[in-house]
């Protein structure tokens, strides 16, 4: 008796929920603004209904959010307005997002997107802006009018979030989950960068520049993704292997530490500021790479000391511009190393398989 009241209990309370279920999903609606006004207000809105989360709506008058709101799909007209009252406010879209018109979201605003964006019309953002990209889906993050952000997170499972501009980001990067496609621009980070999963793509020269007082965590690595141009204008670390497909720069008062792993430099150029620093141990390893740059390479005048191993693996060799100390193992693979009226110092075991050594004055 009991156990046939449960089960009658039970086919109630899936009854209940799949009419809960139908319910929601019937109170979905397409609405349109009907005047201008703020986005709380019912006059506001055809039928005099304040859209929800689940709702599809259509901007055909200048709106302003006046609160935390959100909807499914949003379309901004040609000429019409959708923006923010002062404040730090919250917005999410879980459908697509088409603008036409205007989409001011400066201000302290952060916006989630769910869904898909297509921006014909203008989207503006500052310093303030934050972007977050959640759920499902390959999607084009839309260009704003400044290239300005504060925080940018993406959590995209395995899909990928797309750049059309380069970005500067005052605030942190997170990625926790998916791939930033940043192929051919550049991406600024000021604050944090914070990686749990996921990659950076950088392939045709994206240049990723890490500025201001942040940190990244873990410490770089390949497993970041693809990263061609590296530019280093704070104190970073290596938290693994790390290999640039382009070039390497390191700015005046920053510090690279590799510790004890592989930096492998495949580019045509290194780039070390008065004052900058590649801090290395006997356990580093730097790799003069071939991957993609044929031409010669030359070792800035900055870069005197390497305290682990080096190779020479580049069939156009290296060059180098000031005396180099090398406090581990030399390993040439292929390609020359000229040195010139420079000195050329191995504290370990020298091993050649291809390649020489020239130099002109300089001393080996």
């Amino acid at each position: 008796m009991n156990s046939q009241k449960s089960r009658i209990k039970l086919f109630l309370m899936m009854l209940a929920l799949a009419f809960s279920l139908a319910g929601a999903d019937a109170l979905a609606a397409n609405i349109t603004s009907a005047q201008a006004g703020n986005w709380s207000e019912t006059a506001t809105w055809t039928g005099g209904v304040v859209p929800g989360i689940g709702d599809n709506v259509t901007i055909n008058h200048d709106v302003t959010i006046n609160g935390n709101f959100g909807c499914n799909n949003l379309t901004i007209s040609v000429g019409q307005t959708l923006d923010f009252i002062p404040g730090q406010l919250n917005f999410s879209i879980y459908g697509a997002l088409v603008v036409t018109g205007t989409f001011d979201a400066s201000g302290q605003k952060t916006i989630n997107f769910y869904g898909s964006t297509s921006a014909t019309g203008t989207i503006t953002t500052d310093q303030s802006t934050s972007f977050a990209f959640g759920s499902t889906g390959n999607v084009n993050m839309p260009t704003t009018s400044g290239g300005e952000l504060n925080d940018l997170t993406i959590n995209r499972d395995t899909y990928t979030i797309t750049m059309g501009q380069s970005l500067e980001l005052f605030g942190d990067l997170t990625l926790t989950a998916g791939t930033l496609n940043y192929a051919a621009l550049s991406l600024t980070v000021n604050g944090n960068l914070t990686r749990t999963t996921g990659v950076f793509d950088g392939t045709t020269n994206g240049i990723i520049k890490l500025t201001g007082i942040g940190t990244t965590s873990p410490g770089l690595s390949d497993d970041y993704g693809e990263f061609w141009v590296l530019n280093i204008d704070r104190n970073e670390s290596l938290g693994g292997d790390l290999e640039l497909f382009d070039d390497l720069q390191v700015r005046a008062g920053a510090t690279l530490t590799v510790g004890a792993n592989t930096l492998t430099l495949n580019g045509p150029a290194f780039t070390l500021e008065a004052g900058g620093t590649v801090s290395s141990a006997s356990t580093s390893t730097l790799i003069i790479g071939d991957d993609n740059s044929p031409a010669e390479i030359a070792l800035p005048a900055e870069f005197t000391s390497w305290d682990g191993d080096f190779t020479l693996n580049r069939a156009n060799g290296a060059n180098l511009d000031a005396n180099l100390a090398i406090g581990g193992n030399v390993n040439l693979q292929q390609g020359n190393l000229g040195f010139d009226t420079f000195d050329f110092s191995i504290s370990g075991n020298l091993t050649r398989v291809a390649g020489k050594f020239d130099g002109d004055t300089g001393e080996l």
